[in-house]
Formats: C-alpha cells, structure tokens, sequence
C-alpha cells in the first residue's frame, strides 16, 4: 500500500520551517488565509515537478507564481516579501511503500542581487525518514551542495527524469497522470458528471470531422 505520510515545507509562502505528518485520510481545512492552498500546491510542485503549475487554481483567489512562493509575497504596505534578500527553499514529501520510505524533494534559490529564480532542482532519497532538520544546519538553511554530501541522494537533471521515477515509485502506468493531476489540484467544486468527465477522464482532442460524427447519431436515431 503506497502511503503519503509527511510533507516538509522550507521557506515557502508563510512556512519557514514546518514538517506536516499525515496518517490515513487527511483533510486541510481552515479559514481564508491560513496556508490551506499554499500546502496543496507544494504537494502539487512535488508530484509534477512542474515550475509552470496552476498555483493556487481557485477561481476566485489571487494569483501565484513559483517566485511569490519562495520569496513569501505579501504585498503590504510595510513589506512586498516576507524574504527579501537571497532565499534557499526545499520541499519534499515522504512516501511509505511496504514499509519503505521514499523521499521526492525539490530545491529551488532565488539570487536578490541578479533577481535570478533558479530552476528547480529535483532529488530523491530512499530509505530514511523525513524531517525539517535535514535541511537546516546552524538555524540555516543549507545549500543543495552541503545537502548532497551529508544524504546519498539521486538528482534528476531533468523534469522528465524525475517525473520517471515519480511513476516509477507510485506505480502509473497512465500517461495521463501528470496532466490529469494538474486538473484535480484547483479547488472547486464539481456538480455534475458532464464535468467530471471531461475534466478527469477525456483527453483534450480536436475533433475535426465532427459533422461524420452527427451525421452517424442522426442515423443511428432514425433507425
């Protein structure tokens, strides 16, 4: 049985420093404002190692981006960035296979000299436990390269070979998976089956002999 059993949350939107444990079926809930969406596009970074996610889908909420998130956009009157100078954000999500736990992380830094958001770097770990502390070495973050000599962590140059192993771990087999993932994170409600349907479960296609299409009901109605 695969599992999601911690999240960690390094420098991003309000979370400095959280680790989220999960057990069983997990619901966020909480007033406006309290970080339910910024949780669920972290998980939602972590399972498509997208950088161009739909952040925070909800129709009616404000926009994000990849660099409001690590810089922790305020946009009072007092400051623009709970972070203003350079920043070093890590993410990553604990999954539980057979009694295996699996480590997916991301790593993204922002330069406040040169204005320069990095592109993610993605890592996984296997076979350890999961906590904020990896990630911070005398009250600092630290840096990927320090990270990488302590842990025995693989890195995926690529957005493709991490989504790899992603499948490769949670067992999809679906090429579907990444973008019908990306549909589901918005939150809002679905009310009907039409929706549902093409939402989650028919493709995005073209179709450019509609006319045979009706044509071929038409007959099937008359006879």
């Amino acid at each position: 049985m695969i599992k999601l059993t911690k999240i960690v949350l390094i420098n991003w939107m309000y979370f400095q420093k959280a680790t989220l444990p999960l057990e069983g079926n997990a619901v966020i809930v909480g007033v406006n404002g309290t970080g339910k969406s910024t949780i669920i596009d972290a998980i939602q970074m972590l399972l498509l190692g997208n950088k161009a996610s739909k952040f925070n889908a909800n129709a009616n909420a404000e926009k994000r981006n990849l660099e409001s998130y690590v810089r922790g956009a305020v946009n009072t009157e007092e400051k623009e960035f709970l972070r203003p100078n350079d920043v070093i954000t890590y993410l990553a999500l604990e999954i539980e296979l057979n009694g295996e736990k699996h480590i997916f992380g991301i790593n993204i830094n922002y330069k406040h000299e040169r204005s320069d958001l990095s592109d993610p770097k993605y890592f996984y770990i296997n076979g350890i436990e999961l906590n904020a502390d990896m990630f911070i070495k005398d009250k600092f973050t630290k840096t990927y390269d320090d990270l990488s000599k302590e842990y025995r962590i693989v890195h995926y140059p690529t957005l493709t070979s991490y989504q790899s192993k992603l499948k490769e771990v949670l067992g999809l087999k679906d090429k579907r998976y990444f973008t019908i993932l990306s549909r589901a994170v918005g939150i809002k409600n679905i009310n009907n089956c039409n929706d549902f349907m093409n939402e989650f479960v028919l493709d995005d296609k073209t179709i450019s002999n509609w006319w045979r299409m009706e044509e071929h009901f038409v007959f099937i109605w008359w006879w």
